[in-house]
Formats: structure tokens, C-alpha cells, sequence
């Protein structure tokens, strides 16, 4: 993708290359889902600049050969000098093979993050046993989501528009459910005869009322994790661990942490 084409003050087709040459496919609606630090979006007018404290950079190995405790469980690491600003995981994909890798803020990174999880690797003897078999790497926006999606005849969704959940850096969910209400927002703006911003706003209102709030709540136990120290995350852990998960209730979440410690309670009292 090399531009956006414009008519008349609206996208009326994306310019690119491919394996058989230069390509052009017109739009009446152009819906811009071209990841990270979207080029559509900057191209029409909207501000998509990231910052290094808006990204998480991440690095993974697929891995063969490592010990699991349980191929049923999800394994998280957190600690400021092993993933500063973010976290460490080991996602099993069956007997002996897993996911391993490692999202960090890039701000508070002092090595990319393939150093900081192959030192994860080789700390964990039940992984350092096993072989790398697929590298991936990339960045997840973990600012909040934009405030302006749409303009003019185009809409932003998913990485492109930083629908993330910022303290996990997950996206998929919401970047379908984005997508699913773009799609219909387009299609019927397109039958209708009216592709004009004011109409295809209503996919900015359907995907703010559907996850938009919750985005925001998350962005700030973000904010709140990233001030705790890696002690106070030990106590936290351990207060967590207490707890029932097949009966958990808020309320039993602050009990455990004021157990654990009364004065993580202040430093958490925004997320509850």
C-alpha cells in the first residue's frame, strides 16, 4: 500500500503493489485496518504518532521440547527488570510445545526484547531444554484507543485505531467486534446512499458504547501496575492466590489485598 487515492475530498481507492504489479482497488468506504501506527489514518488527517510509552514491544518463541507443569495453564511472569512495563508468558500449545514470549514497554526497555526473553529462556530450566522453532516479533499499542476513528468516507479499526486492552496488550476480541460494527456501519451507509462522516460516525458511537469504557478501565490498572514496585507485585500475587476464583467477588479481592497489605489497597484504590 503506497497511498491513499483521493476525489473530491473523500478515499476513493487505495494504491499499492503486489507480486503481479501495481494495484488499485476502489472504495466508496475505505476501512483502514493497517495495524500499529496506521498510515491510512496519518494519510487522511488523523493523528496515529506513537510514542515509545504508548507501544509494547514484543518478541516470541514457538517452542519444542520444554517441560510444562500442565497444558492447561496459562503462565504469566511480571517483574520490572524481567519484562520492564510488561510481561513474560508461556502459552502452551500442547506436550511439549509452547508460546513462550515477552511483551515490554518501550519506554522503560533498556535491550530490544528478544534479549529480555532469551534471558527469560535461559533462566527457566524447563524451557532452556527445548528448541526454538519460529520467531515472531512486533509492537501493540497500549495508550488507550484513539478518540477520532472515523473521517470523512474512512473508518479506523483494531490495532489501527489502538482498540487494545492496555494492560494485557490482547486485541483480537475487540478488533472483531470493531470490525463486525464497521462492516455493517459501511454496508448500510452504502446502500443508503450516504457515506458522509456525520453517518458512519455511528460506528465510533456503537464501538465506543459497546467495549469503550472498558478499554479505559483497563488503561488505568495499567497505569496503576506500572507504579507498583516488583515487592508490592509479590504481595499483590500472593493476595490474589488466596482467593477463591470459582467465588470470587470484589469484595473478596479487597480483603485479600488488605490482608496482604493495607497500603496496596491505597495504591489500588482506582481500580475498584
Amino acid at each position: 500500500m503506497n497511498e491513499v487515492v483521493v476525489e473530491g475530498g473523500k478515499a476513493a481507492a487505495v494504491a499499492g503493489a503486489g507480486i503481479g504489479g501495481a494495484v488499485k482497488v476502489r472504495c466508496k468506504v475505505l476501512i483502514a485496518a493497517d495495524g500499529v501506527g496506521s498510515r491510512i489514518a496519518r494519510w487522511i488527517g488523523i493523528k496515529s504518532t506513537l510514542t515509545p510509552a504508548d507501544l509494547d514491544t514484543c518478541a516470541q518463541f514457538q517452542m519444542v521440547g520444554v517441560k510444562l507443569e500442565s497444558t492447561r495453564m496459562l503462565e504469566f511472569y511480571l517483574g520490572n527488570k524481567l519484562a520492564p512495563g510488561g510481561y513474560a508468558w508461556v502459552f502452551p500449545k500442547g506436550e511439549g510445545y509452547a508460546n513462550v514470549g515477552i511483551g515490554v514497554l518501550a519506554s522503560r526497555a533498556e535491550m530490544p526484547p528478544i534479549e529480555y526473553l532469551k534471558r527469560f529462556v535461559e533462566k527457566m530450566p524447563n524451557l532452556a531444554r527445548g528448541k526454538v522453532v519460529e520467531i515472531n516479533a512486533g509492537a501493540v499499542p497500549v495508550c488507550g484507543p484513539m478518540k477520532q476513528t472515523v473521517k470523512s468516507n474512512v473508518v479506523v479499526v483494531g490495532d489501527a485505531a489502538r482498540q487494545v486492552n492496555p494492560l494485557t496488550g490482547g486485541g483480537i476480541d475487540s478488533s472483531m467486534r470493531a470490525g463486525t460494527i464497521a462492516g455493517e456501519v459501511a454496508a448500510r451507509a452504502i446502500k443508503d446512499g450516504d457515506i458522509s462522516e456525520k453517518r458512519l460516525r455511528e460506528y465510533e458511537k456503537r464501538w465506543k458504547g459497546s467495549f469503550g469504557e472498558r478499554l479505559q478501565r483497563y488503561l488505568k490498572a495499567k497505569e496503576v501496575l506500572l507504579s507498583l514496585s516488583d515487592e508490592e507485585l509479590d504481595k499483590l500475587a500472593s493476595a490474589v492466590s488466596k482467593v477463591d476464583f470459582d467465588r470470587i467477588s470484589l469484595t473478596d479481592l479487597i480483603k485479600a489485598v488488605v490482608k496482604a497489605d493495607p497500603k496496596l489497597l491505597f495504591k489500588l484504590r482506582g481500580l475498584f
